[in-house]
């Protein structure tokens, strides 16, 4: 086995055992999150496909045009995903997502537009450039910074659970999208770099937390190890009562049922009354644990 078919062939590993190993995860995933997933995986295929083929590049517009086709696919479920999670998604937007995404694989499919042919360039195989090929560049990259940026609206909501997802998906997504903005930047200067390796080890350790992720519990844990997020600060504030020896027991149920009233508070969007009903009491209890500048719903 060559060498340079290791990467693709450990990431295509990777997510297959990711698949197994999160099949009960999966089934209860928002759909385009799924097609994400599915996106990233064709990718995968279509790009060891191209590594098979490097010393043979007869016949291997198929899959530099299948590569392309999944990456777009990838970047437009992604898109929606994101637009679902900062409450910006409708009809309007779902229908422009999808055409844009079937003009881009139209002009990436129709030979001469978007890409010309292919070429070895003795570590990897490229495409000749078609008139269209700028716009495909266009639709991956500003579809991705266009992702993140509904990722950063949405981590400004008022739901918990939406900021947490949000959160999350900026930790491990943004590692990709920046290596990719830069291998393109990078390509027209002439530098020889395979995005292909790069993002086929990003997007498995992606998915990894993706997956890992869909348990709240789980969420919480990995957000805890983020600075400057509320879960970090809850998770100090527990540490310091357990590993504090002059607290007593009475004062750590206080202290404690405080935080778990504030994270209540949180997932009610503020509304006391809300925060009772989680919490299975009453809304004085719930006024009796709130700091001083929360009294006043």
């Amino acid at each position: 086995m060559e060498l340079y078919l290791l990467p693709s062939i450990v990431a295509i590993s990777a997510k297959i055992a990711l698949f197994i190993l999160g099949w009960k995860a999966l089934r209860k995933v928002d759909k385009s999150l799924l097609g994400f997933f599915v996106g990233l995986c064709g990718v995968n295929i279509f790009e060891l496909a191209l590594m098979i083929s490097l010393k043979n590049p007869a016949g291997t517009l198929f899959f530099m045009t299948m590569y392309y086709n999944c990456a777009i696919l990838t970047v437009a479920f992604f898109f929606h995903y994101a637009a679902k999670l900062s409450v910006l998604s409708n009809r309007y937007l779902d229908h422009g997502i999808a055409l844009i995404a079937v003009f881009a694989i139209a002009s990436c499919s129709i030979p001469g537009l978007a890409i010309d042919g292919v070429e070895s360039i003795g570590y990897s195989i490229t495409r000749h450039a078609g008139p269209l090929y700028p716009v495909l560049q266009l639709t991956i990259v500003l579809g991705s910074l266009g992702a993140l940026i509904l990722l950063l609206l949405a981590r400004r909501g008022k739901d918990v659970m939406t900021r947490r997802k949000s959160t999350i998906l900026l930790v491990a997504v943004a590692p990709i999208i920046v290596s990719v903005i830069f291998v393109i930047v990078a390509m027209q200067f002439g530098w020889h770099l395979n995005a292909t390796i790069i993002v086929s080890i990003e997007t498995s350790f992606m998915m990894a937390v993706l997956f890992y992720t869909e348990s709240q519990q789980r969420l919480f844990k990995l957000l805890a190890m983020i600075p400057s997020t509320e879960e970090h600060r809850q998770w100090e504030a527990i540490s310091s009562m357990l590993y504090n020896p002059s607290l007593s027991l009475k004062e750590a149920q206080v202290q404690f049922a405080e935080l778990y009233v504030q994270d209540a508070m949180r997932r009610a969007e503020g509304s006391q009354v809300k925060a009772a009903k989680l919490l299975g009491t009453s809304r004085s209890t719930v006024y009796r644990y709130l700091p001083s500048s929360e009294k006043e719903e």
